[in-house]
């Protein structure tokens, strides 16, 4: 046997049939855990797959029914999806042993090329054929394979360094060439479709996060939580024209000027009308409050700018560096748009939309929102060195003397300590504070 011959017949789909259970430990590296005892049966094209004695797949060749989309969904567990054969495809435990490599797996270096020769050898009481498939850089191995020598069924795979211990499956008990009956591979139940999963799933998803929720009330706040905060309006970007419209902004706001008749492509937070032009304002982070006052505020700078500022057009603009062109865009602003480019006050809404961890006892939790996050830990004496990697957000890091409390916002929203101090007036109040740092990247 040749690694040639042996790697075709591990693309194909073999006609003899294969009852067995998964063995080994199974940890290949993809932070996932056993779901249970998983048995298979197959032939050719057909596959059953169950887990402690439930059905999880099956395929009769022409139809597949899945019960892995409705596994952990309310009311639907237990019932599958159903397709045309190679619609669905088996994502659990026994992957490996039940479909056949695509010509895809062999390309690259991910353990495609023999170390030694193709040998014959005993392997969980079958006559196989092995071999050891050298590892890529980025990985350790060699990963060697048992490959039955009757059926052409995969039957092992097994790496061989001692970093990889735990990453050995193999098919146990293993039963070739028995009868198999047809109805093993045809599902005769009730079936849902993949527009109820998803109404299923988004639906588990709202209970989950209102429960959350309900948990954030009752231990840490029971009402919203709003602060006072900025938004920076200096725009990396402007385009102006002569009839007043124009399309400005930044990594946190989309500001445009359009007539009035134009037919608007793009979702805003603020507008207002004047003059035959309506001028829009998107806040990118969600979490800022799009009132009435921000309005005000911002109908009141979008004044025409300042006659005291001239633009002076480059003729060559892709000549500009960044900072140049940033220059031109605020310049750009000031003399035909806007009179202050200044921050603008806004209110920053900091209630949790989910709260996935969570601590009854400790009050521990972490917490996301609309372009936010907040957690609360165990205080310790050290925090470790700081690391932001996004220019448009900022970190904020507080304790008091029994717990640490982080803060991130994004989209280019500042928090002053007036901000931070009514955050921890609403989160722990009459509880001070004894250190307090904020983090910006440009810092």
């Amino acid at each position: 046997m040749d690694w040639t011959t042996l790697r075709t017949q591990l693309s194909g789909y073999p006609e003899l049939t294969l009852h067995g259970h998964l063995g080994g430990p199974g940890d290949f590296g993809d932070g996932e855990s056993r779901e249970g005892h998983t048995e298979i049966w197959r032939q050719g094209r057909r596959l059953r797959v169950e887990v402690d004695g439930a059905p999880e797949f099956l395929c009769d060749g022409e139809t597949s029914w899945s019960m892995e989309p409705t596994r952990h969904l309310t009311g639907l567990a237990g019932t599958p999806v159903a397709a045309p054969a190679g619609k669905l495809i088996y994502h659990g435990d026994a992957r490996t042993f039940v479909h056949p490599r695509e010509d895809r797996d062999w390309s690259g270096d991910d353990f495609i090329r023999p170390e030694e020769e193709v040998i014959a050898e005993r392997f969980q009481g079958r006559d196989c054929w092995t071999v050891a498939l050298k590892a890529p850089r980025r990985k350790v191995g060699p990963l060697r394979m048992w490959v039955d020598q009757e059926s052409g069924y995969l039957l092992g795979e097994v790496n061989e360094h001692p970093d990889a211990a735990g990453a050995q499956a193999w098919i146990e008990d293993s039963e070739i060439n028995v009868p198999l009956d047809d109805s093993l591979f045809v599902w005769d139940g009730p079936t849902v479709t993949r527009a109820e999963v998803k109404a299923a799933q988004k639906e588990d998803l709202r209970a989950l996060e209102e429960s959350q929720r309900a948990w954030f009330r009752e231990h840490i706040a029971d009402g919203p939580l709003r602060i006072p905060a900025t938004v920076d309006l200096s725009p990396t970007q402007c385009s102006y024209r002569e009839d007043g419209t124009f399309v400005a902004g930044n990594d946190g706001i989309i500001i445009r000027r359009e007539g009035v008749g134009s037919e608007a492509e793009h979702s805003v937070d603020i507008a207002w009308t004047e003059d035959g032009l309506r001028t829009t304002m998107r806040v990118q982070n969600r979490s800022v409050v799009p009132d009435v006052s921000l309005r005000d505020v911002l109908r009141a700078r979008f004044d025409g700018g300042d006659p005291e500022v001239t633009a002076d057009e480059p003729a060559e603009l892709w000549r500009l560096c960044r900072q140049e062109k940033e220059e031109l865009a605020r310049t750009r602003m000031l003399a035909h748009i806007v009179s202050d480019l200044s921050p603008v006050p806004v209110t920053l809404d900091l209630t949790p939309t989910a709260v996935p961890v969570h601590d009854d006892v400790t009050g521990e939790f972490t917490a996301y929102g609309e372009d936010f996050s907040l957690t609360r830990s165990r205080r310790v004496e050290s925090k470790g060195k700081t690391a932001m990697n996004d220019p448009s957000s900022e970190l904020h890091r507080w304790s008091t003397p029994d717990v640490d409390c982080e803060l991130t916002v994004g989209g280019l929203v500042s928090v002053d300590r007036a901000g931070m101090a009514a955050l921890w007036e609403q989160l722990h109040p009459g509880v001070p504070v004894d250190r307090y740092s904020r983090y910006r990247p440009e810092a």
